[in-house]
């Protein structure tokens, strides 16, 4: 026989019992509104929507200005005297 691991009424209530004990019934429907929106944003995320880091955010920028090269030699920056 194959044994269907599945979770039915009783499981569900013992969950929720251990829940309000945990968190208490007022700040339940807190942590609740905060799952979903973390598991809404994790979706974002995977389907690369928006967002502060998402792809498409801002325009596409090209690498930055390279090191700085110091003065041009000749332009009376000249430290040394010969």
């Amino acid at each position: 026989m194959t044994y269907v691991a599945m979770i039915g009424t009783h499981e569900l209530l013992i969950i929720l019992g251990i829940l309000v004990l945990f968190f208490g019934s007022s700040k339940l429907p807190g942590v609740a509104r905060g799952l979903g929106r973390s598991v809404t944003e994790f979706r974002k995320g995977l389907r690369g929507e928006g967002g502060e880091e998402g792809a498409g955010a801002g325009p596409e920028l090209g690498p930055g200005p390279g090191p700085d090269p110091g003065p041009a030699p000749g332009s009376g920056d000249e430290t040394c005297a010969a």
